[in-house]
Formats: structure tokens, sequence, C-alpha cells
């Protein structure tokens, strides 16, 4: 990974990060329209505009043969 310098020699910082309080409800509003889609993402592309993608989420739900492969590992 290439790091940038400025012409002191030390690292550039990064923006600070910026919160957002939300009550219960607001929040779930803002899930049930993200649908799936991370909040940061979302919220950034209602805000900026552009085409909202599709995440690639890894199926959490084991399947019949991972609960078989963990009992004999754990046997």
């Amino acid at each position: 990974m290439k790091t940038e310098f400025n012409t002191s020699g030390k690292r550039k910082k990064r923006e600070a990060p910026f919160s957002l309080r939300l009550s219960f409800e607001e929040r779930s509003k803002l899930q049930t329209a993200a649908n799936g889609v991370p909040l940061g993402a979302y919220i950034k592309t209602i805000l900026f505009g552009g085409a909202l993608t599709k995440v690639r989420r890894r199926n959490v739900n084991p399947t019949s043969d991972d609960n078989a492969l963990g009992r004999e590992l754990a046997a």
C-alpha cells in the first residue's frame, strides 16, 4: 500500500468521521428504505446521487452440511 506524504514529510490526516444520532423509529425507517444495503452507503447515495449498487453478502445461515460438519469436528 502506497502512503502519500505532504511536503513536510508527515502523513496526511484523514477527515474526521461524521456521526448522526437517530431515534429508533428513524433508524427503522432508514433500514427499511435501504433494503439490505449498508446504511452508510445508502445515505451517501441519497445525499450525493449516483447508482445504488447491490451489496454481495455471505450466507450467514448454516446449511445442513455445515451443521453435520460442526458435529463431526466437535466429536
